[in-house]
């Protein structure tokens, strides 16, 4: 077994979850604070309006995590073991597949917009407003589809902070439009989703700039390898599945929620998952840190290594719960506050008490599929996204709505992350010892790799800060440890 010692994974693991945490926090802009500012600047309609939404929203995530982490844990690998060629073909393929995925929805939508806004299951009173909502929605998914699966491939590409920056401006100029189109354009709720289309733009332009800056060679068209689609789907499907069911549960219990309890009980149901929004600011940078070190360690037979990163991973999630959790059984009515709820705000208390509990399962629930995924299980890690994130929360939340109304759905969603939780621990501590997988790799290169992580989908330019980086990196390893480190 290969292992690195002398607190290099330590530095490692600390210098790209903080960047990837800052990726989170960028997105919650968008999510958390964006939202809070439409609804101050319209009503709480607004709420309910982009929850009615979500199902269109969350396909751009979900073709992210399908093919730009699915593509992003291959390349990660296959750079780790040092197969550039290869790995340049995983980069090209995975961009081809976003864009014909993000027009294969854009188009038909925008065709066919009145029967999509019914399908969506909005309520007659929102109907026309949700209707200038959805226009701009439907043309941000190409952008944000194609932007985002390449600043997926970016951490291990060796620009591990430039991802962050990217969704950090984008979601500020997003901010500060708002007010702008909202406010000044009386655009109404279109304007929240024109001034999302108008952030993106500027940092494409910005990501565009701060590449070629750094000498960055874009990948040839010539390196598409349709034999690799197969393999892109597989290792994404598990976190994409993790997408899709949102976007699933979104439509289904948008519809259910509606039924139940009308507008008023729909903005509960928005206000309870703004929380998951803001629980995922820290789960999505630790989850990306998992993919991309356990990726490389398991390849390298580190195990060693991939504990601490999977034990610090859990202790950082477990912490972030306990906090939320009671910030919320606390302080629920500030949240609330925050939304402007009026109608039905003591609804949206009591919805939130129950649903908030989530937020001590969510996480692990997302690192163990990973974990599963990297690990070369990525059936076991479909099997917790369906339980967890779809099929089972809906089979729960039909069954305890039928019996006790409103509260059963909130409380389907926290029980089915406990459940699913116990499940993976149950089969990580017994059986699934024995069925790791891992890929075999050059370990001098594997080590000289991963304390810089830097690498193009192409061999970057000789004169470029990552080469060098690479250079220098790779001769201090072999004079301070050796060829094969230490341990």
């Amino acid at each position: 077994m290969f292992a690195r010692t002398d607190k290099i994974i330590v530095r490692n693991y600390i210098k790209y979850l903080f960047p990837e945490i800052l990726v989170g926090l960028g997105g919650a802009i968008q999510q958390f604070v964006d939202t809070i500012i439409v609804a101050k600047l319209i009503d709480s309609n607004a709420v309910a309006i982009e929850n009615y939404a979500g199902p269109m929203v969350q396909y751009t995530p979900f073709t992210v995590k399908l093919i730009g982490c699915g593509g992003a844990v291959i390349y990660a690998t296959l750079m780790g073991k040092m197969e550039r060629e290869k790995a340049a073909g995983i980069y090209s393929t995975a961009m081809i597949l976003a864009t014909i995925m993000s027009f294969i929805v854009t188009i038909p939508g925008l065709f066919f917009i009145g029967e999509l806004d019914m399908a969506l299951g909005c309520s007659q009173e929102l109907m026309g407003d949700f209707q200038s909502y959805m226009i701009p929605t439907l043309i941000l998914i190409p952008i944000s589809i194609i932007m985002m699966t390449f600043a997926s491939f970016l951490p291990a590409m060796g620009y591990p902070g430039l991802t962050f920056r990217i969704v950090l401006t984008a979601n500020i100029v997003n901010v500060l439009l708002d007010v702008v189109y909202i406010k000044f354009f009386k655009m109404g709720i279109a304007g929240a989703q024109w001034a999302t289309i108008s952030g993106y733009v500027v940092a494409l332009i910005a990501m565009i700039f701060a590449l070629k800056k750094d000498h960055f060679v874009f990948s040839s068209i010539k390196y598409f390898n349709v034999a690799a689609i197969k393999d892109i789907f597989i290792r994404g499907l598990p976190s994409g599945l993790s997408q899709l069911g949102l976007l699933t549960y979104y439509w289904y219990f948008n519809r259910l929620v509606t039924q139940m309890g009308g507008t008023e009980a729909m903005k509960a149901f928005s206000i309870c998952l703004q929380l998951l929004a803001v629980c995922a600011i820290l789960i999505n940078g630790v989850s990306e840190n998992v993919r991309n070190f356990v990726s490389m360690l398991n390849s390298a037979e580190d195990k060693q290594s991939v504990r601490y990163v999977m034990k610090n991973s859990s202790i950082i999630l477990v912490l972030w719960g306990v906090v939320l959790l009671a910030m919320i059984q606390l302080f629920p009515g500030i949240f609330v506050d925050l939304y402007s709820i009026q109608d039905g705000r003591v609804l949206a208390i009591h919805a939130l008490r129950i649903y908030s509990f989530i937020v001590l399962f969510k996480g692990m629930a997302i690192i163990a599929r990973d974990y599963l995924n990297t690990t070369g299980r990525p059936y076991h890690a479909m099997a917790v996204t369906l339980t967890e994130g779809s099929v089972g929360v809906i089979i729960l939340g039909t069954i305890l709505g039928g019996q006790i109304g409103l509260d059963g759905v909130w409380m389907a969603f926290p029980l089915t992350s406990c459940i699913c939780c116990i499940l993976v621990a149950i089969y990580l501590f017994s059986w699934g010892k024995s069925h790791v997988q891992n890929d075999s790799a050059d370990y001098e290169k594997m080590y000289m790799t991963l304390p810089v992580n830097s690498a193009k989908p192409v061999l970057p330019s000789q004169d470029s800060k990552a080469s060098v980086i690479i250079r220098e990196t790779s001769a201090k390893c072999i004079r301070a440890y050796g060829p094969w480190g230490r341990g």
